[in-house]
């Protein structure tokens, strides 16, 4: 009788570390990030510098990107692209200071939600073939939607210029499912099942 109650709790708490320890995948997009001059706002996502023979600043955004963080993974909120505005490598020296970038994370699965990275700053000059410009973002520089927890992997995070990758820049993230134990967590429970299994035994034996 002990035996067959203790079999039937163990395969209860084998059912519920399994699925608690099984990571779900992560469906997100990042499509309305903003670029703006001063705050959130702006409803765009590119800006350009300096007119006819400045330079094009876009953020590129991720449609749909699915990842299995167990408990953690990396993947893309997008990419910065900067271009002469006429083509080619040619456009001067122009400055990103007073340029923001607001990345707005929309998580479509497992659960659906939306959140805002705080604003990267952007700052530094570039010109078609040099570059020095950079995004800086505060600490924390990362937000968290139900379990599901996004970070930006480089911060400052330099620019590239036009002649350099085509001018893009990814920007990488780190995203982490912090409701999934710790391997400590496995142990334990592990152990207290050996107990259940054991204790029954010796006392029969006593």
């Amino acid at each position: 009788m002990h035996r067959v109650r203790a079999a039937g709790l163990i395969a209860a708490l084998v059912g519920s570390l399994t699925s608690v320890g099984q990571a779900q995948p992560v469906t997100y997009n990042t499509l309305t990030t903003q670029l703006c001059f001063g705050g959130f706002g702006c409803g765009t996502n590119q800006q350009t510098i300096g007119g006819a023979t400045g330079i094009n600043v876009l953020f590129q955004p991720i449609a749909s990107s699915t990842v299995n963080p167990n408990p953690a993974s990396f993947g893309s909120f997008g990419e910065l692209i900067v271009s002469c505005v006429g083509g080619g490598t040619a456009c001067g020296m122009q400055s990103l200071t007073g340029l923001n970038l607001f990345i707005v994370v929309n998580q479509v699965a497992p659960t659906a939600g939306s959140a805002t990275l705080l604003a990267g700053a952007l700052s530094g000059n570039v010109s078609g073939t040099m570059s020095s410009a950079s995004i800086l973002w505060p600490n924390p520089n990362a937000v968290q939607i139900g379990a599901i927890r996004y970070a930006v992997l480089n911060n400052p995070l330099g620019i590239v210029p036009p002649s350099t990758n085509g001018g893009l820049t990814s920007i990488q993230a780190s995203i982490t499912n912090t409701v999934i134990p710790e391997p400590s967590a496995f142990v334990l429970l592990a152990m207290g099942l050996l107990g259940l299994v054991v204790l029954p035994r010796r006392r029969k034996g006593a």
